[in-house]
């Protein structure tokens, strides 16, 4: 039980820490017009640059694991790759690895029912994955955030993020009353 709650305090902790950050990421990428998939992988650039004492340059590494997780995570890979041939070690990796990627795709099952959101974390962690195995789409995307979302991080505070949002939904609106005339 303990452990469950000081795992909570970390997870509430990390979400208190980053989420104005993440926050502002959006409202930058919404601004600027960049999906909201780009928003999710400049986030995730930010918190593994922040956390890392080399910054950005932390993705120039290989990332070996970083890439094995993921396509664990994905159901590419199943963790009894990473050790020898202990045949009922791998059996229960195997088991293992197939309830990691069970799950995901309950989540995005439930995301997609309960939200309307399509693979939402399955879409993620493509992305992610794409990243880092492709240098020129990751060297773009450094790119991008270093020159643009790193240096207007600060300047979207409360009343920036909402205006962002609010254009953005003024924006949908507008988009959605055009295509129904079209169907009148």
């Amino acid at each position: 039980m303990w452990a469950k709650e000081g795992l909570m305090n970390n997870v509430d902790r990390f979400i208190s820490h980053y989420f104005s950050d993440a926050m502002s990421i959006a409202a930058i990428c919404s601004d600027e017009g960049f999906s909201r998939d780009d928003a999710r992988l400049f986030t995730y650039i930010h918190v593994k640059s922040k956390n890392s004492p080399s910054g950005t340059e932390y993705f120039n590494g290989e990332g070996n694991e970083e890439i094995s997780a993921l396509k664990i995570m994905l159901g590419q890979k199943s963790f009894s790759s990473l050790v020898g041939n202990n045949a009922p070690m791998n059996h229960a990796l195997n088991a293992f690895s197939e309830q990691v990627t069970g799950e995901i795709k309950n989540i995005d099952f439930a995301a997609q029912e309960g939200c309307g959101v399509e693979l939402y974390l399955r879409s993620e962690l493509i992305h992610r994955l794409k990243f880092h195995t492709n240098k020129t789409y990751r060297n773009e995307m450094l790119a991008v955030y270093r020159n643009t979302i790193l240096p207007k991080i600060k300047a979207y505070n409360g009343k920036k993020i909402f205006e962002a949002f609010e254009k953005k939904r003024r924006e949908s609106g507008a988009s959605q009353l055009k295509q129904a005339d079209l169907f009148n």
